[in-house]
């Protein structure tokens, strides 16, 4: 097995997972179509083809849909070429936005759901905000100028993190100043935009206070030997408040505090996928074992060591496999393949195992809670898995499908293609909405 397939679809909330422990896990089903499920478990769905499905006249943008994304309320996002249109839990259409050269992004402070829009119909360009019901909710004049190659990169209630032709500016909301014009584009920014970190390469790390002042702190870490390679860090990591930073490079990971610069190391260790638990904790891979640390005081650090479980004859899974990771209140729920093989493991409780049977390797996205498992296939099929405590595996819905994303909480779920949507209740596995493109 490679040491890290590439993950073709990006889907992600974090948020966190729970439930009763688990017992020693039962066999799951080994072929595709699953047997009838037990009673304790819904019917399978029949497959269904996206665009041979229920046709009603939902959208109305021009051209073909480009992306599907939740608001922190849980809000559906759909973007056509020139609007995005929103839709409501009920799968009521809430209202249109116009965007302009596809620049448009979901706002990351979940108390404040809105999306800001690019858009240049007006006297001057300008990034637009938008609540849920699609009513403009403030904007930011960007001058006169033409806006060439522009691009959202981030937004929240107070910053837009904004690219155009090679810089990227971070301006502030409510004043409609920009705070910082960085030549870089940056590696890793806080969620509010306070902080940017800039990889210099060769070893250096500038970290760059973003509140007008200009100061910055140069950080290092560790090269290879080897000249050929990249020389530059392997990953970097800012955690959502800015407070703290996660470097990857040969020797492992450093934990820096911000701004002081106060430097833990972690030797041997990787950084995993949705690394920031919003219990002030970083998890990290150390060994083939789940490492916590509190980012507070980094001496105090929790592992939990993978066990395999105890219905496969042979296993090799190791924790740099980690497909995703999902945080919960009573800790981190991990979702882990092997070739054609899916695993989730709850940390505390014996990891649970779905054997696919010849469809390839396998891709997955954890649902906010831990509870479903998104199987992407090959030629677009989809299945979503029911992890139950009580119970073997089991697929609940199928669907023929691009992309797929799950909302925050965790209720539903949206499947789509260049053509339609499809708008999905996750507990009872009920079709909300379907939108077509005309």
């Amino acid at each position: 097995m490679g040491r890290m397939r590439l993950v073709l679809l990006a889907l992600g909330v974090v948020v966190g997972c729970g439930g009763p422990k688990s017992s020693v896990p039962e066999s799951p089903p080994r072929a595709v179509p699953a047997p009838p499920p037990p009673p304790s478990t819904p019917t399978p769905v029949a497959p269904t083809t996206l665009d041979n499905a229920d046709r009603s006249e939902h959208g109305r943008g021009q051209g073909k849909i480009f992306d599907a994304r939740f608001l922190g309320d849980g809000t559906l996002a759909v973007q056509y070429s020139d609007e995005v249109q929103l839709v409501g839990a009920d799968g009521a259409t809430l209202g249109r936005v116009p965007i302009d050269s596809g620049a448009w992004a979901v706002s990351r402070t979940v108390a404040s759901p809105e999306i800001v829009a690019y858009n240049a119909t007006g006297k001057t360009p300008a990034l637009v905000f938008y609540g849920p019901n699609g009513k403009e909710t403030g904007r930011v004049d960007l001058g006169p100028a033409v806006v060439k190659n522009p691009k959202i990169e981030q937004a929240s209630a107070k910053r837009v993190v904004f690219r155009a032709e090679n810089k990227t500016s971070i301006i502030d909301r409510a004043t409609s100043k920009t705070m910082a014009t960085l030549e870089r584009s940056p590696s890793s920014v806080d969620e509010d935009a306070t902080r940017a970190v800039v990889d210099k390469g060769l070893g250096s790390l500038e970290v760059i206070e973003l509140d007008g002042s200009g100061k910055t702190t140069q950080l290092k870490y560790k090269l290879t030997n080897d000249a050929a390679s990249a020389q530059t860090a392997r990953q970097v990591s800012i955690a959502p408040d800015g407070r703290s930073l996660a470097v990857l490079d040969v020797k492992g990971v450093s934990l820096f505090d911000l701004p002081s610069a106060a430097r833990t190391e972690f030797a041997g260790a990787d950084i995993v996928r949705t690394p920031w638990g919003r219990d002030g904790k970083l998890a990290l891979e150390q060994r083939n074992a789940l490492v916590l640390v509190d980012r507070t005081d980094p001496k105090k650090v929790e592992r939990f060591p993978l066990a395999c479980p105890t219905t496969k004859k042979s296993c090799k899974l190791e924790l740099w496999a980690w497909r995703d990771v999902r945080w919960t209140s009573p800790g981190p729920v991990i979702g882990l393949t092997e070739d054609e093989d899916i695993f989730v493991w709850r940390v505390g409780e014996q990891v649970r195992a779905f054997v696919r049977g010849g469809q390839g390797s396998a891709v997955i996205s954890l649902s906010p809670d831990g509870r479903y498992v998104l199987d992407f296939r090959s030629e677009g099929n989809m299945h979503l898995l029911r992890v139950d405590a009580a119970a073997p595996w089991s697929i609940v819905l199928r669907e023929k499908a691009d992309r797929a994303s799950f909302s925050p909480d965790g209720k539903r779920l949206v499947f789509w293609t260049e053509k339609i949507f499809k708008l999905y209740e996750v507990e009872t596995q009920k079709k909300i909405e379907s939108g077509r493109n005309p």
